[in-house]
């Protein structure tokens, strides 16, 4: 098995894409939401149990494990269709204050808490992907077009590199703008 998720040529450098194996945890990070979760593969507790009961928005994560685990918040019940390999894992929850001050209001309305949802859905969702190692990488070499794409890490010039990237896509579009800009618009004529 080679150690790249994906490689991208483009006129004599090369983009490789490769797993973070030491991301952070985005759970480190700032977050909105605080986790309440208790189950026998996941127990992450951000809060207590009083805090999360009196929180002013509190949205429902569930969890799917097969062959790893995905965490959803979900306001519309349970997200995935197995009964059987699914169920209510916990809670993202934020507090009254929390929304006051990341929102910069005193009154909290229901477009507060809707942006306030969207946020926390999307937290546990990047969360979700970093526990199931989804997370990448990027080296862009100088190398010759000949080399094959199993030898550039070992073959070629390191220009640079960047981790912490939460898609292919993103990691392999800032590994491009190590290109000097010559030897992309080449690549485009």
């Amino acid at each position: 098995m080679s150690d790249y998720v994906e490689i991208v040529r483009s006129n004599g450098y090369a983009v490789v894409v490769k797993y973070d194996n030491s991301a952070d945890s985005p759970r480190e990070w700032d977050n909105l939401g605080r986790l309440f979760l208790r189950t026998r593969s996941v127990n992450e507790q951000e809060c207590t149990e009083e805090e999360m009961k009196k929180a002013r928005v509190r949205v429902p994560v569930y969890k799917y494990e097969h062959s790893g685990i995905i965490l959803k918040a979900s306001t519309d019940g349970n997200p995935f269709s197995c009964p059987w390999d699914s169920c209510l894992a916990g809670y993202v929850v934020v507090s009254a204050d929390a929304l006051r001050k990341e929102y910069g209001v005193k009154r909290i309305t229901r477009k507060i808490i809707d942006k306030a949802i969207a946020v926390v859905k999307s937290e546990i969702d990047t969360y979700s992907q970093w526990m199931n190692g989804e997370v990448y990488g990027f080296e862009t070499y100088k190398v010759d077009d000949n080399v094959p794409d199993s030898c550039v890490c070992e073959m070629g010039e390191l220009v640079d590199s960047c981790w912490g990237f939460y898609s292919v896509k993103d990691a392999i579009e800032e590994g491009k703008e190590c290109i000097p800009v010559e030897k992309l618009e080449a690549a485009m004529a």
